[in-house]
């Protein structure tokens, strides 16, 4: 919990520091820094998703602000990322102590109890002529009696220890440690001009808690249960593959989009400039612009990832930007650096008739095309590596599409959200439209073009599989093969089932002997008659 309640103070300790900053270096500062340590705490909740109600508005309602920074929420992300992995690894690493700790004390209770019988058994042929069979009585009490003590002493310890928490367990109060914190800025930020709304707070910060906290499990040494074994065995280690995959091609996506606002900010000229000229002409007040256009650069490139994918985005209610055309919304939108790089509206205002896509819309479409072509390529390198069949590389390949369109809607609502009410209630791309979208473009290239990569790979020439260490050196001929049958006879009766399937793959991946006995005859050195 301790590691939770860290990594929440740092995140709000960062916010505090950046607006105590520009409280000071502002020349109309009109209140305290309570005030500011207050707007610290709001935008450390904004930044974890949840909307916030400004009541400094004309009409004197409650305004919402529901569009996330997402430069902001990289912060507490990394923070419990970082936090959750350090956690995990610390419990894995006690665990594994433990467990050395409680092997070494079983090995000198054995060998404590071997020490005791040979003891007695000394003494019990010294006192023989005496009486060989009294003294053989007391040498069975005294190793039972030492025995017994010694069993009962090493439970008893083993029992008084504390046993170490697992790291899922650890996962989990650290979680329960940012959440307290959490709690504690919600209820401070009730009352202000800068309120948080609690509903959408107790939704979206314990689910990025989560998310991000899983995510420092999942990277971390963490072995999983037997369970969740059984099941990626089952899978052929296709989840595993897909969620990269679906990772790579969410990052490819915003990647393309921040190229493409790259394109339009250049294309715009002199306007973002003009626009921050018009908006103040204080430096602390220019400074703050910049500072929030920089924090909105992410926002921006998922806006145009959702422009490139098809759905595009919308700047009011009604109001469409898409690569078939722009329309609902006046020409004039208000002053802001980004802002100006919105397309011109394309149809009057209330159109909902689509305008003929412009070869500049035709090429936003590679974004997703990419974004695709990149899933397939690492799809079909795992299936290669891991000499999987086409429909395994098929089913991962699906999978990673599966994934990709779930984590790029999740992306879409926080990027996304209202900024006041009426026209603004509607800003930014829709989650639902985006994430189906990339889904459809991802299956649609990532699909076939893995299960074609596979196909070709099988078909084609193929490097030599890897050597594994062998259990014993080779022999020649049928020497070989009848003493491979020999010692998976010994092992079978002697060993457990997972020694003699072991031994059996060992001997799988050994080459064929060299015999007069033609290939069709013998299919492996397991089977070879003498």
């Amino acid at each position: 919990m301790l590691g939770g309640v860290v990594a929440a103070g740092l995140g709000l300790g960062v916010f505090a520091v950046l607006v105590l900053f520009l409280w000071i270096t502002s020349p109309y500062a009109d209140s305290g820094p309570n005030a500011a340590l207050h707007v610290a705490a709001a935008l450390w909740l904004l930044a974890h998703g949840a909307d916030l109600l400004r009541t400094d508005a004309l009409t004197g309602a409650e305004v919402p602000v529901g569009v996330t920074p997402l430069l902001l929420t990289a912060l507490p992300v990394w923070l419990l990322y970082r936090a959750s992995a350090h956690a995990t690894d610390a419990a894995e690493e006690a665990q594994a102590a433990a467990a050395r700790e409680t092997a070494d004390a079983d090995a000198d209770a054995a060998s404590g109890v071997l020490g005791a019988s040979e003891r007695s058994r000394e003494s019990g042929r010294s006192e023989r002529p005496r009486g060989s069979g009294r003294s053989g009585r007391s040498g069975r009490s005294g190793r039972s009696g030492r025995s017994g003590r010694s069993g009962r002493s090493g439970r008893s310890g083993r029992s008084g220890e504390e046993k170490p928490l697992g790291p899922v367990a650890v996962a989990g109060w650290l979680v329960a440690g940012y959440l307290l914190v959490a709690l504690i800025a919600v209820i401070a930020t009730l009352k202000g001009t800068l309120r948080s709304d609690p509903p959408s707070a107790l939704l979206f910060v314990p689910l990025l808690a989560v998310i991000a906290t899983g995510a420092g499990v999942g990277t971390s040494r963490l072995r999983l249960p037997r369970s969740h074994q059984n099941i990626g065995n089952v899978l052929g280690g296709a989840l595993s593959t897909a969620v990269r995959a679906s990772v790579i091609g969410v990052a490819v996506l915003i990647a393309g989009g921040a190229l493409l606002t790259a394109m339009a900010m250049v294309g715009h000229g002199l306007a973002p400039g003009e626009s921050l000229v018009r908006l103040t002409r204080a430096a602390s007040g220019r400074f703050a612009v910049l500072l929030l256009t920089a924090v909105l650069m992410p926002n921006a490139a998922v806006w145009a990832a959702s422009y490139g994918l098809g759905p595009g985005f919308s700047v009011g209610v009604g109001s469409v930007v898409s690569p078939t055309g722009t329309h609902g919304y006046p020409p004039h939108l208000p002053d802001f650096p980004l802002l100006t790089m919105v397309p011109a509206p394309t149809g009057p205002a209330g159109s909902v008739a689509a305008t003929p896509a412009t070869w500049l819309g035709w090429l936003v479409l590679a974004v997703p095309l990419v974004s695709g072509v990149v899933v397939a390529w690492y799809v079909a390198d795992r299936a290669d590596l891991h000499r999987w069949r086409a429909r395994r590389t098929a089913l991962a390949a699906a999978l990673g599409a599966v994934g990709c369109g779930m984590l790029t809607a999740l992306v879409t609502v926080y990027a996304a959200g209202p900024m006041g009410t009426g026209a603004l209630a509607d800003f930014g791309p829709t989650g639902w439209r985006t994430g189906a979208a990339a889904l459809g473009w991802t299956a649609l290239v990532a699909v076939p073009g893995a299960f074609g990569a596979s196909l070709w790979r099988l078909h084609g020439p193929r490097p030599a599989p890897p050597s594994r260490p062998r259990i014993q050196p080779q022999l020649q001929g049928r020497r070989q093969s009848q003493g491979q049958r020999q010692r998976r006879e010994q092992v079978g009766a002697t060993g457990t089932q997972a020694q003699v399937e072991a031994e059996v793959e060992s001997e799988a991946q050994m080459p064929a002997p060299r015999t007069s006995t033609p290939d069709s005859a013998v299919d492996s050195p397991v089977d070879a008659q003498p």
